[in-house]
């Protein structure tokens, strides 16, 4: 009889367990998808890949650069070497990682093409719907904040 308890009590931990990081899980990656700023000038595809976050750029405001979508390339990068890769389909955010215990995303790096800077980011989703996306120079309040909402 107490063997019998001691599976059924084991089995609830498991389920327990299976069930708390499959929420874990979907939580995270509620962060997900294609985002478009709210100024609609950029659209960005978030992707989880090696248990880390990244973002691609997949759509951009023509009038905002200077240069065509296809044509832009990446001229104001710190290494000639990356100053004539596309802007388009680059990847402009990487190393987030989902911290359940804040609810949030930290520890990326986000790069702004305009400047050629790169900065440590952290990412937070109020709603479903709408993601808020800061990037910082030492400490989160020296910094600027991006929203965007899904599309």
């Amino acid at each position: 009889m107490r063997s019998f308890f001691s599976i059924v009590l084991l089995s609830c931990f498991l389920l327990f367990r299976t069930t708390a990081l499959s929420a874990q899980t979907a939580a995270e990656d509620l962060i997900l998808g294609n985002w478009m700023t709210t100024d609609n000038l950029l659209k960005v595809h978030v992707y989880k890949e090696n248990g880390e976050f990244k973002a691609t750029v997949v759509w951009f405001q023509d009038a905002h650069y200077k240069c065509k979508m296809n044509d832009c390339t990446d001229e104001n990068n710190p290494d000639p070497a990356l100053r004539s890769r596309k802007i388009l389909g680059m990847q402009v955010l990487s190393g987030l990682k989902y911290d359940a215990d804040r609810n949030l995303w930290v520890d990326g790096k986000i790069y702004d093409s305009n400047s050629g800077d790169t900065y440590d980011s952290v990412v937070t989703m109020p709603s479903e719907n709408k993601l808020l996306v800061r990037g910082y120079y030492l400490f989160e309040w020296l910094g600027r904040t991006m929203e965007f909402y899904r599309v």
